[in-house]
């Protein structure tokens, strides 16, 4: 994602979204179509 141009990061709402170089926040949920807890499962391993 970095090679990209984003960032990934924890929500306060949201368990996990991408942010640009702009500081726009994207939800990873919405823009990939996989549910809110599957993501979670997904990037679990990087803050644990």
């Amino acid at each position: 994602m970095q090679d990209r141009g984003y960032y990934l990061a924890r929500g306060d709402k949201r368990s996990y979204v991408a942010v640009d170089f702009y500081g726009e926040v994207y939800f990873l949920s919405r823009q990939t179509g996989v549910k809110k807890m599957q993501t979670g499962v997904l990037f679990a391993h990087i803050h644990s």
